[in-house]
C-alpha cells in the first residue's frame, strides 16, 4: 500500500529544501534570488489576471448569447402567438376566478400582453374593498382604463363604509354603465348603507344581476329563521332597474315579505346560518308567493349543516304559484323539501334535489309525499330530474315514472334504486340520458334490457347516454355490452358538475384498471371503444 507521502504532490506543491550551496551563498546572492522569484510571481499573476478577464469575457458572451436565445423563443411561444383579443380574453377569465389586479400584474410582464391589457372589458371588473389601503385611487384608475363598457361592480364594505364612500360616490356617477353589483358585508345594517347611498342615485338602466351577502345577524324571536334586519333599502335603490331580473342572497336568515323585487325572473338564497337555526316553512312559502315572474329558483343550506325547517300548528303556507318556473334546485336536509308540495309549477323542466348532510340509508318519506302532491297538484312537464344523497321507496320510483312522461334526464346519486324500479323507467319514451352514480343495488342486466327495449320500441327514444359511476353490482362485461349499444360514460365531463368539488364520482381506480386490464381481453372494436368514454 502505497504511502501517505507518497500523495503529498498532489496536495500541496513540495517545500523547497536547502542544500549545501544555497547555505553557501552570501546575503546580496539570496536577495537576487529572492527578487527572481517574486518577478516570475508576478508575471504569473499578470497571466492569471489575463486569463481570468478572457474567462469573463467568454462569460459575458456566452451570457448574451442566452439572452437573444431566451428572446428568440420568446418570439414563437404561443403567448406571442395569441391575437390580443383573446390574450385579453384569459386574462377576464382569470378576473372572473377572483385575481382582482391581473390586468395590473400582466401588464409589466411583456410589450404583448401590455398591448391586451388595453381593452377597456379586462378593466370593468371593479373591486373595492374596505381592507385596501387607497381604494379611491384604485377605482378612480380602473374607470379611467375601463372607458364607457359596461360596468361589473364588487364592494366588500366589511365593517367600514365610510373607508369607501368616495369609492361608491365615484361609481354611483357611473351608475348607467353598471351590469352587475355584488355586496358583500358583515352585517345587514353595513350593507342597507351602500344600498342607501344607490338609492340616491337617478336609475341603473343596464343593471341585470346583483349579489347581496352578510355574515353576521340576529334573529327575531315570534318566527322561526326571520331576521331582525333586513334590506328594506334594495326596492328604493333599484327601482329604476328595468333589465333587472337576477337575485343572489347569501345570509343566515330568511328575507321578509316586501322586501325582494317583484319583478326577479332568477332568484338564489343561500342561507348560511348555525345549524341550530329553525326556519318557518311559512315564511319562506310568503316570500316566494310575492316573486311570481320566477323561471329560475335555487334555495340552498351550507352543506353539512343540520338545519330544521318546520310548520307550527297553526301554521297554513300560502300555495307558491309560480306560472313561469321552468328550473328547480333545492339543497338542504329532508324537512326543507317539504316546500316542493307548496308550490305550483305548470311549467317546470328541471328538478333538481339534493341533501347537503350524508345520506342515512333509507328512502325519505316525507320527499315522497310532498313529491306526489307536487306532481298530482300541477302536472309539470318535468324533462330533468336529480335525487341527490336522497332516496325514494320503490312506490315512489313507480308514480313518477308512471307520470313524468316527458322525462329526457334522470340523475341519481347515493341511490338503493332496485332493478324492477329501473325497467320501470319503459314508461318514460323521451328518456335518453340515464346516470347512476353510487347506486348499490342495480344490477347491469337491468340497464342492458332498459337500453335494449327502448331500442326496439316504436316511439321511444334510445338511450344516448349513460352514466355509470361505482355501482357495485354494474360489472366490466355489463360496461362493455352497454358501449356495443349506446354512449357508456365512467367519468364526469362536465366542469360545472355538482360532484366536481367534492371528488366523489373521480372513480379513477376503476377507470384506470378497466382501461389497462379488461378492455384489451374483451376484444371491443374501434366504434364500441369510442362510445365507451373512462
Amino acid at each position: 500500500m502505497a504511502s501517505l507521502w507518497s500523495f503529498r504532490p498532489l496536495i500541496s506543491p513540495p517545500t523547497p529544501r536547502g542544500t549545501v550551496e544555497d547555505r553557501s551563498l552570501d546575503r546580496s546572492e539570496i536577495q537576487e534570488h529572492i527578487s527572481r522569484h517574486e518577478g516570475s510571481i508576478r508575471h504569473l499573476d499578470i497571466r492569471i489576471a489575463g486569463l481570468l478577464k478572457d474567462v469573463r469575457d467568454l462569460q459575458l458572451q456566452k451570457f448574451t448569447h442566452q439572452q437573444a436565445v431566451s428572446k428568440y423563443l420568446g418570439l414563437i411561444t404561443l403567448a406571442r402567438k395569441l391575437p390580443p383579443e383573446l390574450l385579453a380574453l384569459i386574462f377576464e377569465l382569470c378576473v372572473q376566478d377572483g385575481y382582482t389586479r391581473t390586468p395590473l400584474y400582466v401588464s409589466h410582464v411583456c410589450s404583448e400582453w401590455r398591448e391586451a391589457t388595453k381593452a377597456p372589458t379586462l378593466w370593468r371588473y371593479i373591486h373595492v374593498s374596505a381592507g385596501d389601503r387607497n381604494p379611491y385611487a384604485r377605482t378612480a384608475f380602473w374607470l379611467s382604463r375601463a372607458r364607457n363598457v359596461p360596468l361589473r361592480i364588487t364592494l366588500d364594505v366589511g365593517l367600514d363604509v365610510a373607508h369607501i364612500s368616495s369609492s361608491v360616490d365615484m361609481l354611483l356617477y357611473r351608475a348607467s354603465d353598471w351590469e352587475t353589483f355584488s355586496l358583500d358585508a358583515t352585517t345587514v345594517s353595513h350593507a342597507n348603507q351602500v344600498l342607501d347611498m344607490c338609492a340616491r342615485v337617478q336609475g341603473f338602466q343596464q343593471l341585470r344581476t346583483v349579489s347581496l351577502s352578510v355574515a353576521q345577524e340576529t334573529t327575531v324571536l315570534d318566527v322561526p329563521g326571520l331576521g331582525a334586519e333586513d334590506f328594506h333599502p334594495m326596492r328604493s335603490a333599484l327601482r329604476e332597474a328595468p333589465l333587472l331580473n337576477t337575485l343572489h342572497v347569501a345570509r343566515p336568515f330568511l328575507p321578509e315579505p316586501g322586501v325582494l323585487p317583484s319583478h326577479l325572473t332568477v332568484f338564489t338564497l343561500h342561507l348560511s346560518s348555525h345549524p341550530t337555526t329553525i326556519y318557518s316553512i311559512s315564511a319562506l312559502a310568503s316570500v316566494l308567493t310575492e316573486l311570481a315572474n320566477l323561471r329560475d329558483l335555487s334555495i340552498a343550506l351550507t352543506a353539512g349543516l343540520k338545519h330544521a325547517f318546520i310548520l307550527r300548528g297553526n301554521d297554513h303556507p300560502l300555495p307558491v304559484v309560480l306560472p313561469d318556473l321552468q328550473s328547480l334546485t333545492l339543497v338542504g336536509t329532508e324537512s326543507m323539501f317539504e316546500i316542493v308540495e307548496y308550490i305550483q309549477a305548470p311549467v317546470l323542466r328541471r328538478l333538481l334535489i339534493r341533501s347537503c348532510v350524508e345520506p342515512s340509508g333509507e328512502p325519505s318519506a316525507p320527499l315522497a309525499f310532498s313529491l306526489r302532491r307536487f306532481i298530482e297538484g300541477c302536472a309539470p312537464p318535468i324533462d330533468m330530474l336529480e335525487l341527490h344523497d336522497i332516496d325514494l321507496p320503490p312506490t315512489s320510483f313507480a308514480f313518477c315514472f308512471a307520470n313524468l312522461r316527458q322525462l329526457k334526464h334522470l340523475r341519481l346519486h347515493e341511490s338503493d334504486i332496485e332493478d324492477d324500479d329501473v325497467l320501470r323507467l319503459m314508461n318514460c319514451p323521451s328518456l335518453s340520458t340515464l346516470e347512476l352514480r353510487w347506486c348499490g343495488q342495480v344490477s347491469g342486466k337491468a340497464i342492458i334490457d332498459l337500453v335494449e327495449h327502448k331500442m326496439r320500441r316504436d316511439g321511444h327514444v334510445p338511450v344516448g347516454e349513460l352514466v355509470m359511476i361505482n355501482c357495485s353490482f354494474v360489472e366490466d362485461d355489463d360496461i362493455v355490452a352497454l358501449a356495443e349499444r349506446t354512449v357508456c360514460r365512467l367519468v364526469i365531463t362536465d366542469e360545472n358538475d355538482y360532484c366536481r368539488p367534492f371528488g366523489c364520482c373521480q372513480n379513477e381506480r376503476y377507470r384506470r384498471r378497466l382501461q389497462l386490464r379488461r378492455l384489451a381481453a374483451h376484444g371491443m372494436n374501434q366504434s364500441h371503444r369510442k362510445r365507451l368514454i373512462i
